[in-house]
């Protein structure tokens, strides 16, 4: 999930997150259950040609394929879904109701990996750097006030 939760803030949240003004379709993209629930999920765990979201995302005519209003994905991105769900879209969130990133926002220029917190390790502390000790000669050199 780590590494699909960044491609579909960026490009599915527009319309499937629950902050969209007109969902689409009210698929909800922004939780791992509004991926996994109703009559025509998005992903069916170990089943990506089934899946919802590969339909939609391999769709020929531009009309019905997603991302709407907007270029398709490209096939690496399309793939690492399709082995994402193949491998079973295993959830590591902390909860598969609450949304797993925000929606990056309007103004903020897109980053290249802006993975969700929950999904990342906490950052290595920052440790200053250890001081060079003054040689022996050099102390003595020093005239204390």
């Amino acid at each position: 999930m780590r590494d699909i939760a960044p491609l579909l803030t960026q490009r599915c949240f527009t319309c499937h997150d629950a902050n969209a003004k007109e969902p689409g379709g009210e698929l909800r993209l922004d939780t791992y259950e509004g991926m996994t629930k109703g009559d025509h999920p998005a992903i069916l765990p170990g089943e990506p040609e089934e899946s919802g979201i590969i339909l939609r995302l391999t769709e020929e005519d531009s009309s019905s394929r997603m991302p709407r209003d907007d270029a398709p994905l490209p096939p690496a991105q399309i793939d690492l879904i399709r082995r994402w769900i193949q491998a079973g879209a295993k959830f590591d969130g902390p909860d598969p109701k609450t949304p797993y990133a925000k929606k990056p926002a309007a103004s903020a220029a897109p980053t290249a990996s802006p993975h969700p917190t929950h999904l990342l390790a906490a950052p290595a502390e920052s440790k200053p750097e250890p001081q060079p000790k003054a040689r022996e000669s050099e102390a003595k050199d020093v005239k204390k006030p």
